[in-house]
């Protein structure tokens, strides 16, 4: 037995399997909602938050700064195409920036 291999194929097979992996995932409890896509889950995210590298040795010394966080308390956020993203709504997701941002001197 001979396996025939199409080589044009298989490419494009693999092609469409990474474009499906950058699509948005839609969220089943909700009508029109979406998560990100298993793609940026696996470029942007991480399983444990490291904070080894908030060390800034040129932080800012001018005065401080207010630093303006805008936060939402629901769960999906209604997009520009009528689309319902899901904001994470998780606290890393605010307090690891303000960390870095205190961190670096504002």
């Amino acid at each position: 037995m001979h396996l025939v291999v199409n080589p044009q194929a298989m490419e494009r097979t693999m092609a469409d399997a990474r474009s499906e992996a950058k699509r948005p995932t839609r969220d089943p409890a909700e009508d029109n909602a979406f998560f990100p896509s298993p793609y940026s889950l696996s470029q942007f995210t991480s399983t444990k938050s490291n904070l080894s590298d908030a060390d800034y040795p040129g932080r800012y010394t001018g005065g401080r700064w207010k630093v303006l966080v805008v936060g939402a308390d629901e769960r999906y956020l209604l997009t520009g195409n009528g689309t319902m993203f899901s904001t994470g709504n998780h606290p890393v997701e605010t307090l690891l920036p303000m960390y870095h941002l205190d961190r670096a001197g504002f």
